[in-house]
């Protein structure tokens, strides 16, 4: 698995630093954010570092694959942290309830999703996946980031302040054992486009701590379409829903996805 790891080493930061910059970068301050960014422009170490946490997430919220740190001005302000960090006091029961759970959740598709996009690489691991399938018509399971994800990332120590909305996401993440997810009044398809949704599965099982059962709950909610990544988990996941499961394309032409279903229960 750790083939598929991003190294990054930034030489001499100062996390205290790091942190600073993170929060001038969160504020709704211009000035204070483009304070922030002069210091960054004539310091590459920690314009790496800071890219490595918010770059993918801002090009996933902006829907603009070619936004850079400049774009931080842009960075959609709504409830949605507020929802995750004060209305989802059980982390191990994910719940998104009305307009506001859905914001939450496609947040939440974009910043899971980053966050596995800055971490390890997805392009070779997708790859490797393909051939060894071609190759022994079944997926490597013992070389996947999915079932120590978790762990990995919090490893490499990524939480740096208690100041920062980032770093209140990411430890209420990591300190749960999913079980379920459910939504009530939701359009769970706003995520469809999700840049990152195939990431996101990725750090779904990850944060499943090697479990294997999930339950995903849809009341008078639209389900998503999943991608194809769906395929590569080492999954029992169960789907309450009266609505039809649409299964994805499968990851090559010869891949067996009935080999690998994509749905193992519907309740």
């Amino acid at each position: 698995m750790i083939q598929f790891l991003r190294e990054q080493t930034f030489a001499e930061i100062d996390k205290a630093r790091l942190a600073a910059i993170s929060q001038q970068l969160e504020s709704d301050d211009n000035t204070q954010i483009q304070v922030a960014l002069d210091f960054l422009t004539e310091n590459l170490d920690y314009q790496e570092a800071i890219g490595n946490r918010y770059l993918y997430l801002l090009q996933a919220r902006l829907q603009e694959p070619d936004a850079t740190l400049v774009d931080m001005k842009k960075m959609p302000k709504d409830a949605a942290v507020d929802y995750i960090l004060f209305h989802m006091p059980d982390m191990n029961h994910w719940r998104f309830e009305g307009e506001e759970g859905e914001k939450a959740w496609a947040f939440l598709v974009d910043f899971g999703g980053a966050l596995i996009k800055a971490h390890f690489d997805m392009r070779r691991y997708w790859e490797h996946t393909i051939a060894y399938y071609q190759e022994n018509q079944q997926l490597d399971l013992e070389n996947s980031p999915i079932a120590t994800v978790g762990d990995i990332l919090k490893d490499k120590e990524l939480i740096l302040s208690n100041q920062c909305w980032f770093d209140k996401v990411l430890e209420k993440l990591l300190g749960n054992d999913l079980q379920s997810i459910t939504f009530d009044g939701v359009n769970a398809a706003v995520v469809n486009e999700a840049v990152y949704f195939n990431e996101f599965l990725i750090l779904l099982q990850g944060l499943m701590k090697k479990r294997s059962k999930l339950n995903w709950y849809f009341f008078d909610s639209t389900m998503p379409n999943f991608p194809s990544g769906i395929y590569t988990m080492n999954q029992d996941w169960s789907f309450g829903t009266n609505a039809p499961i649409v299964a994805p394309q499968p990851l090559s032409m010869d891949f067996n996805e009935e080999k690998f279903p994509f749905v193992v229960h519907q309740v």
